[in-house]
């Protein structure tokens, strides 16, 4: 049983050819106590030959490739004190380069349509004090203490090995997850007031952000819980998954407004005894 592998996570490339998976291996009995690994490799869909690209003692998550599918892009934390950041490398093979330099670590990264930008949620980095506290013993905190965001950050990707300056593009609200509009000008956002679980469970909205300006505003004004949330291609209306009341122990139904504002509009059939828990859109008429 230790030694048995499994995949844990798949992303079909843009053009269907290939498929990038990860491939969970569990530690042998004579290294240290830890968890899995979690390795990268790379199958061709149409011959079914499949070929490592990062294995050993990795451990990749998030994998997501890029809008022209040359390359993959990952999280990975490299190192025994290092953060998690985002990496990429490209399907001709080769080394993996790291793609942001997040003092916190990366919790949740997602392409700009355009393929060469990067956007990523981050916590707001630890300060000089609480690091000179920490040191000295004092690393313990009260409950809601130093509340920190997570930020939503915009870093370029450059070739080789060189590192961008992130633009940080919220303050203020925690960032839970977005999605970019096919054009890239917009982010729809789940954020809320506190970065505390139980506004993660119950108080999540979607907001709009312009990326050009960083102006953000309320969208969605749903009760309770809050599921996933897509553009249509057009980038006009948003889709989006929520519960009916705030009573409701689950996401339940399926919405789309206006992206300008608006009233949004429940599409779920009335008393639906199921629960709807994801939503996409097929064309900007039709949504999945």
């Amino acid at each position: 049983m230790l030694g048995l592998k499994s995949v844990s996570s798949a992303a079909i490339s843009p053009d269907g050819k290939y498929a990038a998976y990860t491939v969970i291996v569990p530690r042998t009995f004579d290294e240290k106590p830890g968890g899995s690994y979690s390795e990268l490799h790379i199958i061709d869909l149409k011959t079914k030959v499949s070929g490592p690209f990062i294995i050993g003692k990795e451990n990749i998550s998030s994998i997501a490739w890029s809008p022209d599918g040359s390359e993959i892009a990952f999280r990975m934390r490299r190192g025994e004190k290092a953060k998690s950041q985002v990496w990429s490398i490209p399907l001709s093979g080769g080394e993996a380069r790291q793609l942001t330099d997040c003092k916190s670590g990366v919790s949740a990264f997602a392409w700009h349509p355009s393929g060469k930008q990067i956007a990523y949620i981050a916590t707001e980095p630890e300060t000089k004090r609480e690091k000179t506290l920490e040191d000295k013993g004092y690393g313990f905190i009260y409950f809601e203490e130093y509340l920190k965001h997570k930020n939503l950050y915009l870093v370029d990707v450059l070739p080789d090995s060189q590192n961008a300056n992130a633009t940080q593009l919220t303050s203020d609200v925690t960032v839970w997850s977005f999605v970019f509009s096919e054009d890239g000008k917009k982010i729809a956002l789940a954020a809320t007031e506190k970065n505390l679980i139980d506004y993660s469970y119950m108080f999540k909205h979607v907001h709009l952000l312009d990326v050009a300006t960083k102006e953000i505003k309320q969208l969605t004004q749903n009760p309770g819980k809050l599921g996933n949330f897509k553009f249509s291609p057009d980038g006009k209306q948003l889709a989006y998954t929520a519960a009916l009341e705030t009573k409701d122990h689950a996401v339940s139904q399926v919405y789309v407004m206006p992206v300008k504002g608006g009233e949004a509009k429940n599409l779920t059939k009335a008393n639906f005894r199921g629960h709807v828990h994801w939503v996409n859109w097929k064309d900007n008429n039709t949504i999945i």
